[in-house]
């Protein structure tokens, strides 16, 4: 079983699973032609240690919203410690309740079956060794544990039945093929997907009705622009707009004047402040700058042929709302600056 080519399309959803599953959830997403999903693995941990985030995100082949399958081997995870990133854990008691009823498989090791699946089984001899067994100590150690070896067969590998032979000769126990294919799994994945896409579009509506209230709120503030005859007024209605935006604890403008800055004017500005704003100011190359912590704003007020003044924008209360309110407060700030530039 070698990997699954790059298939050179957009995707917008990852699903994240061990590498012992890999080859039947990719199978399973190519039968349902999820041409926009990818599958990406992790370590396997059938057994201890359990997995980490650390071997997660270290393996992890794309920033894509992902879902995590697995069994016993990711219950040590828990909420991800990056809470800007859309990774959601799918966390079944065993990973073959992934393919089949639970009713199914508990039966079947109510009966004394070693349950198996082809990627666990095509790599039997590792984990043999990895458990330290030879063909005398697995047999002493399986001789009263089990009965059988029971295959669940996805008819993704067609060396499985070579593999369980030689298994179950090496543990000298008899074998069990159950045919039960993938469409137990499509239907998983097709749920999870599903559910993506629904979420997905709620977000993009939410966005959509915030992004409507954001402007209509300018345009409400944008009208009182030909009533401010001085600069001091159209600074105040552009702070005042920006504080309703963004929840900072305090605002400032500093008036530019060719290419002066006006500190004099202002009594507010700290002097960490006026050494970034005196850089930022000379710095053709950027309209906005960041805080060294990303909670305020330094943003250029330009007319039409210059700067004519710079607003900071000081410690906000929402900083990872930043993405979505900035471009609405770039493209408002010409506004003000030819406001600004004609009183």
């Amino acid at each position: 079983m070698g990997e699954i080519p790059d298939r050179g399309i957009i995707d917008v959803l990852s699903f994240q699973v061990c590498e012992n599953l890999y080859h039947d959830v990719a199978a399973a997403v190519q039968a349902l032609n999820f041409d926009d999903v990818r599958v990406d693995k992790f370590p396997v941990r059938c057994g201890h240690p359990l997995l980490a985030w650390e071997e997660v995100t270290r393996t992890q082949q794309t920033d894509l919203p992902t879902v995590i399958f697995g069994g016993h081997c990711v219950s040590k995870l828990a909420a991800h410690p990056n809470s800007s990133k859309s990774i959601q854990l799918f966390h079944t008691q065993q990973c073959f309740y992934l393919f089949c009823p639970k009713t199914f498989v508990d039966n079947l090791q109510h009966q004394g079956a070693y349950v198996l699946t082809p990627g666990w089984l095509a790599n039997w001899t590792v984990h043999m060794d990895h458990w330290g067994f030879d063909r005398k100590t697995a047999i002493e150690f399986f001789k009263d544990s089990i009965k059988k070896l029971a295959l669940l067969d996805t008819g993704t590998d067609e060396t499985s039945l070579d593999n369980l032979k030689a298994l179950a000769g090496f543990l000298n126990k008899p074998y069990e093929i159950i045919p039960i294919g993938l469409e137990y799994h499509e239907m998983l994945l097709a749920r999870q997907r599903a559910n993506h896409l629904c979420q997905e579009a709620l977000d993009k509506k939410e966005k959509a009705e915030k992004l409507a209230a954001d402007h209509a709120l300018v345009q409400d503030v944008l009208r009182l622009l030909p009533e401010a005859v001085e600069e001091g007024k159209v600074a105040n209605a552009a702070c005042d707009l920006f504080t309703i935006l963004l929840a900072p604890e305090s605002t400032a403008y500093i008036p530019v004047t060719n290419s002066r800055l006006q500190l004099e004017r202002i009594n507010r500005v700290q002097p960490d402040d006026i050494r970034i704003i005196k850089t930022f100011c000379s710095d053709e190359t950027k309209d906005y700058i960041l805080s060294a912590d990303d909670t305020s704003l330094y943003i250029k007020i330009r007319g039409s042929k210059e700067i004519v003044g710079i607003i900071l924008i000081e410690h906000l209360s929402f900083p990872e709302h930043m993405t979505h309110y900035l471009n609405v407060v770039l493209n408002i700030s010409g506004i003000f600056g030819l406001a600004i530039e004609h009183v």
